[in-house]
């Protein structure tokens, strides 16, 4: 176990020029540290763009996977180390979706199994998260298929098959070369011990049992005692059966001979007798010969026993974690969560979950002007690595992580990855915040950072009631047309929606002369004609990569947004049908379950590759309401 980092002495137990001296000293170290992290990111930062890269070249469609061997080959790095390095957000491989185990193929069965057998030691979590990444699937899905590729169904010739096997001598490693349906030798054992205690009581027609007086289960103790040892079960049965003939071949076995509910003494028995087996496979039919009980007795309570040993460690390890956290807050404000690791002996994410302190932590309270988006990005990104959807959140170990009170930590946490939800108090303050002459830009930025203005404004229309937006006439129409065709080209276009407000208005009447005007313009020969001449698809490109919004090309190339709108629902329609198939809605379900809001809907959008980004937020809405998708679950 690593050794911690000497603690100083007070800083009152020291010199004063000490402490003057050291305080430069000490900031030196922290630039050069600072520097030397930044420069680890950045290195890290290639390393992940260039296997990403890499990995998209070697992709296979036809399989569905990746050549990971080429990668690591091409790139000379581990396989293990390709695989930690690669982000899948920043690829444009599609990510396989194999619930069931008619999903897999032969092939992929096969690499799976060698993937594990090969790189994988204790089948943890985060491991799996690997498996998933090297078969381009679910890790749940690489997870359950390797569980249930082990599961062949014993049958009584095979059974006998094994156990002729057995009687001559055979090692389960040489007994499973013969019969390679199992997933390893550990589990082919196991599937003939619970064949053995399935039904090694069944009676065969005409048989009679005879009991056994407790003199003669004495009598059987000793035998045992006297003549088993491991691979001789059958000659001490015939033993036992040459002493009491007048048993049947069923009730001859003495694990029979014991009944009655388990002792403390009982319990740490077989554990101790299965714990002998340490490193090789477990023969419970003499660990119940031993206990004087049948095998499957003492297989279930082993079980039983082994879940509570692994449960009463973290009760265990829990003291320790807080003992060790608490060391280290005396000596500063922060908690090293390696560090904890090294002296508890768990990993970080373990005893994230397990510590339960909560004094010294920050509050957090949502202030518009001081929230940290850099404390939102740490939280989602620790969300998005440590608890993937479906895998429910730990919301202690998201405290412990940033260190934030658990109740301030849940409502954050709901803030930057919850559905929102508007409740009454929400509504009586938009109406006080709007009453005292708050845009609703601003209104929407003092509620959450993630709330949108025209939510807001569709909010407080619906609890006021909706405008009463008067109808242009005729002849105020016509004076608005005249205005827009003689002046055209002539000044820019922002100022022409000024002169048609100024002809038009009508004083303490609310009339939509925005959209008015932006509709006529959209439809003008001039606008139109200048779009056309221009290079439409660089200005549509920058729109739909984000680079720009088309409020802002509007206003460079003198142009009304609605005309750009239009132009883009028309190539869209064009470009992506308006009717959904079975396979892209489940191929959207998929992507939605595996993100957290907010959305980016150009990325959704990307990845589904045969709809627009309107599309999909559409079609997510449509989900909700027929209920295929559940917003409480934060997709």
């Amino acid at each position: 176990m690593p050794h911690g980092r000497k603690l100083r002495r007070p800083a009152a137990a020291r010199t004063v020029v000490e402490v003057v001296v050291e305080r430069p000293a000490k900031r030196r170290r922290s630039q050069r540290t600072a520097a030397m992290l930044e420069a680890a990111a950045r290195t890290k930062q290639g390393w992940v763009a260039r296997v990403t890269q890499r990995a998209d070249r070697e992709y296979d469609a036809g399989r569905g996977r990746i050549d990971w061997e080429a990668v690591a080959t091409e790139l000379g790095l581990p396989l293990i180390g390709c695989l930690h390095l690669f982000d899948a957000s920043l690829s444009k491989v599609p990510v396989r979706s194999l619930p069931a185990m008619a999903d897999w193929s032969k092939d992929d069965v096969d690499a799976l199994r060698a993937f594990v057998s090969d790189n994988i030691d204790v089948l943890s979590g985060d491991e799996w998260r690997l498996a998933g990444v090297y078969m381009n699937a679910r890790y749940s899905d690489c997870l359950r298929a390797y569980r249930q590729c082990g599961q062949v169904r014993m049958t009584d010739d095979m059974h006998a098959s094994i156990a002729k096997c057995r009687e001559s001598g055979m090692e389960w490693g040489e007994i499973y070369e013969q019969f390679p349906l199992y997933s390893n030798s550990a589990v082919l054992c196991h599937a003939f011990n619970s064949h053995t205690a399935r039904f090694s009581g069944r009676k065969e027609p005409g048989t009679t049992f005879t009991r056994w007086e407790p003199a003669e289960t004495e009598r059987v103790r000793e035998i045992i005692e006297q003549t088993y040892t491991l691979g001789r079960q059958r000659a001490t049965v015939d033993a036992i059966a040459s002493e009491f003939p007048d048993k049947d071949a069923v009730s001859d076995d003495p694990a029979e001979s014991k009944a009655g509910r388990w002792t403390d003494e009982d319990m740490a028995r077989v554990v101790d007798l299965v714990e002998g087996y340490r490193g090789s496979s477990v023969d419970w039919e003499a660990v119940g010969m031993k206990m004087g009980r049948t095998a499957r007795s003492c297989l279930q309570k082993y079980g039983a026993l082994h879940i509570q040993m692994q449960v009463e460690p973290q009760a265990r390890h829990a003291d320790a974690v807080a003992e060790e956290v608490r060391r280290q807050l005396e000596s500063g404000p922060a908690v090293d969560w390696t560090r904890v690791s090294w002296a508890v002996g768990l990993s970080e994410l373990d005893c994230l979950e397990i510590c339960r302190i909560d004094d010294g932590k920050a509050r957090w309270v949502y202030d518009p002007d001081t929230f940290s988006h850099e404390t939102a990005d740490r939280l989602k990104a620790f969300i998005a690595e440590n608890y993937p959807p479906p895998t429910p959140l730990n919301t202690h170990a998201v405290s412990n992580y940033l260190w934030i009170d658990i109740k301030d930590c849940v409502r954050l946490i709901q803030l930057v990855t919850g559905e929102f939800k508007w409740t009454p108090g929400l509504y009586s303050r938009v109406i006080e915040l709007h009453d005292q002459g708050m845009s609703f830009k601003e209104i929407a930025r003092q509620i959450s950072p993630y709330l949108t203005e025209s939510r807001v404004r569709t909010c407080y229309h619906r609890i006021v009631g909706p405008r009463q937006v008067a109808v242009l006439t005729p002849e105020e129409r016509q004076r608005g047309r005249a205005i827009i065709d003689a002046n055209a080209g002539k000044i820019p276009y922002v100022k022409i929606r000024d002169l048609v407000r100024e002809a038009i208005s009508r004083p303490g009447v609310t009339v939509n002369i925005a959209g008015f005007t932006d509709g006529y313009a959209s439809c003008h020969p001039y606008y139109r004609g200048r779009l056309e001449a221009m290079d439409r698809d660089r200005i549509f490109g920058d729109i739909e990569s984000g680079a720009a919004t088309a409020p802002d090309i509007a206003r460079e190339l003198d142009l009304p947004s609605v005309l750009l709108y239009k132009e883009r629902r028309k190539r869209e329609t064009e470009r992506f049908s308006r009717r959904w198939t079975e396979r892209e809605e489940t191929q959207l379900l998929e992507i939605l379950r595996n993100h957290r809001r907010p959305f980016n809907w150009d990325f959704i959008a990307a990845q589904v590759g045969t709809k627009s980004a309107q599309q999909c937020q559409g079609r997510r809405a449509h989900l909700v309401k027929n209920g295929r998708l559940d917003p409480k679950a934060g997709y």
